[in-house]
Formats: structure tokens, sequence, C-alpha cells
């Protein structure tokens, strides 16, 4: 399956956002409202829960400075990425 949202424009350097992309702390900030819970695990992973979800594991599995990060999930059981 895939999905894909609107595109936005951010209004910050390619090697800026690759910088706060790659820092697992900064998700935290970019989360929905609905987030009940957000906790790094590693320097490259992190977990969450949005309201009435099961828990989420990523950890970053790609990146190429400054333009490609690839977020995936560490479950086998619901394996995806973001890319």
């Amino acid at each position: 399956m895939e999905l894909e949202s609107q595109k936005v424009t951010v209004q910050k350097s390619q090697e800026e956002l690759f910088s706060f992309l790659t820092n697992v702390e900064n998700y935290e900030k970019i989360m929905p409202e609905s987030k009940e819970k957000f906790e790094v695990k590693s320097q490259d992973t992190f977990a969450f829960t949005l309201k009435g979800m099961p828990e989420i594991e990523l950890q970053i599995k790609e990146k190429r400075a400054p333009e490609f990060i690839v977020l995936g999930s560490t479950s086998d059981k619901f394996n995806f990425s973001l890319d």
C-alpha cells in the first residue's frame, strides 16, 4: 500500500531540514496533537503512540546528506517505511 500526503513548503535550507530530521528527538515537535506518548529509544530510533492507535517504533534506516532520509518500522508485524 502506498499513501501520499499533502506537500508543504518549508522555509529552511535543505541542510537545516536534514539536520532537524536526522535528530530523532525533533520528531516529538512535529507530532500531531493526538500524541499520547513519545520516547527516544536510541540515537536513531523513537517510539510514539497516537490516541486510539498501537505504539509505533521507527528507526532511521537510510540517509544521504542533505537530501534523503528513510524512516522504517522496527516491527516485522507491521513493516513499512517513510521515504
